[in-house]
């Protein structure tokens, strides 16, 4: 008789790049799955977005760097990026018989790839832990790094780096690279020195001269079902906007063989460029702030745009900060007491850091500047804002009026009613006509049959990435991510939770508006009620997905 294996816990192992990455990529680089809608899936382009990073990154550090170039069009398949800064270093790492080169696309981890000044304050975490460059080279079927071979480093890496150096005349040396290209997953094919005209026959491209470092890469379609990649423009352009405006350096971004120039924000009137210096300069000696801003005079919903050392980054406290010293500077100026004060309010906020954090690998909201705090913003920023309103007293006193209007409307509008337009939004066209009343990464279910369609309610954009990427049909789950620890309602008005944009987005798209009586209150018997619950709600399941650890821990004060 076979004997019975007992159950217990499985073996420990210790996962070593690329396993550790294609174990769950996801995990890194976000959803991996083909988008329903038909655009390139969002894991694909964080992988080609995380390579830019490393090549804007270089450039901030660097006043000499002046060009980056970013293709997928125009390389034989390859997607490209480029830039003429440092070059990755070509010396030995601390692996044996590894470059620092090979190391940053083979490791997770691997430690800064810029020098730290902490007496200078100059420690710049962006970018800094090379895990970017490792997942993308996991999952691509070719993945090729070219660094350029010069006088200071030749002699330092390996033995072949240093035979071709010394192979080509004074002339030749113009376009020698150190290479190491994997295949297939992280698989090693070849580590060597090339000349650049030698590389371009062999891949059938013609690379650009004078650039320090070149990356080239093909997603597999194993791990990445749909490798198509799309340039991040905006990112692109936040980044010349940063250079423009902080720096006054002029660089170029040639994206698809087209020079890109960096457009201003014309779409918002007002402009704010302020350097903070936090009471506590330890993680951040200085915080560049550029903030464009406006009002709109039809009094749509606050809508907040904006970006942090170049990346797109559409939540956190950047926005966050800026919003509250708008709030207190028009409060102060025009004597306002009540809560209608962001009504009409839209802003960009791009932000320049040193010391920074996430809330992901995938870098979807600014959780942390290091050390500074609201106060700081606020002792910098909300004598801007007030000078700014007193620079053009109609504009804004017009602004002023109709919040005034707004908050008097808004006294005599009883709980039923703004229950009965929550109501009539989610059954009619209006249920997306303003993005910006919802939380970012709601991904609704498309079939029309609603009554059968679930909503699962997620703590959080990484735990709501895993369970988008783990749909088994798109029609009928619906996923929203909510922040760790929402509003608690249960001593608030209705006006208070609508304020609460987790709280307003949950009855919004559920669809019965703040109470399931609001929908039954003409019913006669129990099942005219569920008739009609049926009718309304746009779900028949709602279904909370928390950690298993969401419990107070005995250990932790």
């Amino acid at each position: 008789m076979e004997e019975k294996k007992k159950k217990g816990p499985g073996d420990i192992r210790l996962l070593t790049w690329p396993e550790a990455v294609l174990a769950n990529p996801e995990y890194l680089i976000g959803s991996l799955s083909p988008d329903p809608s038909g655009k390139p899936c969002e894991g694909a382009c964080n992988a080609f977005r995380e390579i830019i990073d490393n090549a804007i990154d270089t450039l901030y550090e660097n006043p000499d760097a002046t060009t980056i170039i970013v293709d997928t069009e125009n390389y034989n398949g390859f997607n490209l990026v480029a830039d003429n800064s440092w070059g990755i270093p070509l010396r030995m790492s601390e692996v044996p018989g590894k470059t620092m080169a090979h190391l940053s696309i083979s490791t997770l981890n691997s430690g800064s790839k810029f020098k730290t000044d902490k007496s200078s304050n100059s420690e710049a975490s962006i970018g800094r832990h090379g895990v970017g460059s490792a997942v993308t080279c996991s999952l691509a079927q070719q993945y090729i790094l070219l660094s350029k071979i010069t006088q200071d480093n030749y002699d330092k890496s390996i033995p072949e780096v240093k035979q071709l150096w010394e192979s080509q005349g004074p002339r030749s040396k113009k376009d020698l690279f150190y290479i190491v290209v994997y295949e297939n997953y992280g698989n090693l094919a070849f580590e060597g020195a090339m000349k650049l005209s030698d590389i371009n026959k062999k891949l059938g491209v013609n690379l650009p001269t004078g650039m320090s470092t070149i990356v080239l890469f093909k997603l597999g379609t194993t791990y990445v079902p749909d490798p198509r990649v799309i340039i991040p423009y905006d990112n692109l352009n936040y980044f010349l906007l940063i250079m423009k405006e902080f720096y006054k350096r002029k660089v170029t971004v040639i994206a698809n063989g087209k020079t890109m120039t960096a457009a201003d924000l014309d779409i918002y009137k007002y402009k704010i460029i302020k350097t903070i210096i936090p009471e506590d300069t330890s993680k951040n000696s200085e915080v560049k702030v550029l903030v464009y801003f406006d009002v709109d005079p039809e009094m749509s919903s606050k809508t907040s745009y904006g970006s942090v050392n170049g990346l797109v980054v559409n939540t956190g406290l950047h926005l966050s900060y800026v919003e509250a010293c708008f709030d207190q500077a028009i409060r102060a100026e025009y004597k306002i007491t009540h809560k209608y004060t962001m009504n009409g309010f839209k802003s960009c906020v791009i932000l320049l850091a040193s010391s920074i954090g996430f809330d992901s690998q995938t870098k979807v909201r600014l959780k942390s500047i290091g050390k500074v705090k609201q106060s700081d913003f606020t002792e910098a920023l909300v004598k801007e804002f007030i000078k700014i309103f007193r620079s053009d007293p109609e504009y804004w006193q017009a602004h002023v009026d109709r919040l005034n209007t707004i908050y008097n409307s808004m006294r005599s509008f009883s709980a039923a009613e703004k229950a009965q337009k929550m109501i009539d939004d989610a059954q009619g066209r209006n249920m997306f006509k303003s993005r910006t009343e919802l939380i970012e990464g709601f991904s609704d279910a498309t079939s029309k049959d609603r009554w059968n369609c679930e909503l699962y309610l997620v703590e959080g954009n990484s735990a709501g990435g895993s369970l988008k990427s783990g749909r088994h049909n798109t029609l009928y789950h619906s996923i929203l991510p909510l922040r760790g620890k929402i509003l608690s309602v249960a001593d608030k008005t209705i006006d208070q939770a609508l304020d609460n944009k987790e709280i307003h987005t949950i009855f919004k798209v559920i669809g019965l508006g703040m109470d399931v009586n609001n929908v039954t209150r003409d019913a006669k018997t129990p099942e005219e009620a569920y008739e009609l619950i049926k009718k309304y709600s746009r779900f028949g399941k709602i279904i909370l997905a928390v950690d298993a650890d969401n419990h107070k821990c005995p250990f932790r004060k």
